[in-house]
């Protein structure tokens, strides 16, 4: 009975058995009310007297014609109040129904303004990938763990082979590393836009607390004091959704301050 509002889902199946059942009872006392004085017996008699019967009037009688008026004057009233009622059982059911979805929460609402959101999603995501690789690549460092399953979880394809590749050099080399970097990551560009599947993240990495050390010795593997150095990284958004980086480049010591 409700019309279904503009962007809703159309809601006459929903209403439809609760209005039906409003009109019927609305008919059904809208009837006894409008035929209340025809169906009335006449009981002005008084007890004790006979009560004259009047013989069956003629067709065409005068008190026919005054019957009959009755009965259509009471069923013209009857489909009036019939049709208010169904309107106003109508607007009702609309009512009813527009605060149950009020209440409910599936009312219209303005479209959220999410514009950049998905950027700032992807942003933060491709960053947090990035420092967790290096956190994972220091760790494994420690021991020169070339095959730490850490690695694998942030870092894929070319990146992850750069990282065992050296890892392994250093296991090789009698060597392991001590301290984490101190990373510093801008996010340079994404890709696409919009909703970006690829970010591109510029870093000014200090290695001076990150020194190689022989392990027969404890001993620094040379005099090089570390420092800082400029890193490019690509991290991606992968299948099953994570974000993980695919390749990077560290620059020689100075090329960044």
């Amino acid at each position: 009975m409700c019309l279904p509002l503009k962007g809703d889902s159309p809601v006459i199946a929903y209403e439809a058995p609760r209005v039906l059942h409003r009109s019927t009872t609305i008919f059904m006392l809208t009837v006894q009310v409008a035929l209340a004085d025809y169906l009335r017996p006449d009981i002005s008699f008084t007890p004790g007297v006979p009560v004259e019967v009047a013989p069956a009037p003629s067709r065409g009688h005068l008190g026919t014609t005054v019957h009959v008026s009755r009965l259509e004057a009471a069923m013209k009233r009857a489909v009036r109040l019939l049709i208010l009622g169904g309107v106003v059982s109508a607007l009702t059911a609309c009512d009813q129904h527009a605060a149950d979805r009020a209440n409910d929460g599936s009312a219209s609402r303005p479209p959220s303004s999410s514009t950049g959101v998905p950027v700032d999603v992807a942003r933060d995501r491709a960053v947090s990938a990035y420092r967790e690789m290096w956190s994972a690549f220091a760790a494994a460092g420690a021991t020169s763990d070339w095959q730490s399953p850490a690695l694998g979880k942030h870092a894929t394809g070319i990146a992850l082979d750069k990282l065992t590749r050296s890892l392994r050099a250093d296991q090789d080399k009698g060597l392991v590393t001590k301290g984490s970097p101190t990373l510093s990551p801008q996010v340079s560009t994404v890709d696409p836009a919009s909703d970006p599947l690829k970010v591109t993240i510029t870093d000014c990495g200090d290695s001076t607390n990150a020194l190689k050390y022989r392990k027969d010795n404890g001993q620094l593997a040379d005099d090089s004091p570390g420092g800082r150095r400029l890193i490019n990284a690509i991290v991606e958004k992968q299948a099953d959704g994570k974000w993980k980086v695919t390749d990077f480049g560290v620059h020689d010591l100075g090329t960044c301050k």
